[in-house]
């Protein structure tokens, strides 16, 4: 009985959770190195939650790390919101030309060089993402 309110847990924390993440990451922001690492973090934090200590003798210990990878089966939610920002870029391709999301995406601003670094744009992050997977 256990194991099975643990499981609907779950996969209650996977609706909700990658719902609310998916609601700001993937269409408008780009993920630095350090978003992802604290996305994760969190994602491990509530499974920690969800699935509870090990009992280990007479010692308590947390779940490690390859132990919740085991119970989400490999699935992450920033691999998760890198697929969604190629879906979506696909469905903003595939609009008709005068569509404003892809005049959006294609078009460009003209104006002068800012100085220092160039911002991270989300069309350079999915360009990456696709060739990565």
């Amino acid at each position: 009985m256990t194991c099975y309110l643990t499981e609907l847990h779950a996969s209650s924390f996977c609706c909700v959770f990658w719902s609310l993440v998916l609601f700001a990451y993937p269409h408008i922001l780009s993920l630095t190195k350090s978003d992802e690492n604290l996305l994760r973090i969190f994602e491990r934090k509530i499974l920690r939650k969800i699935y509870g200590p090990v009992q280990e003798g007479d010692t308590w210990r947390i779940r490690y790390n390859e132990e919740l990878n085991r119970f989400i089966k490999g699935k992450d939610i920033v691999k998760f919101i890198k697929a969604q920002r190629i879906r979506w870029l696909g469905h903003v391709k595939r609009m008709e030309a005068g569509a404003m999301p892809r005049g959006v995406m294609e078009g460009r601003l003209f104006i002068g060089r800012m100085k220092g670094r160039p911002h991270l744009r989300w069309m350079d992050d999915v360009v990456a993402d696709l060739r990565v997977m």
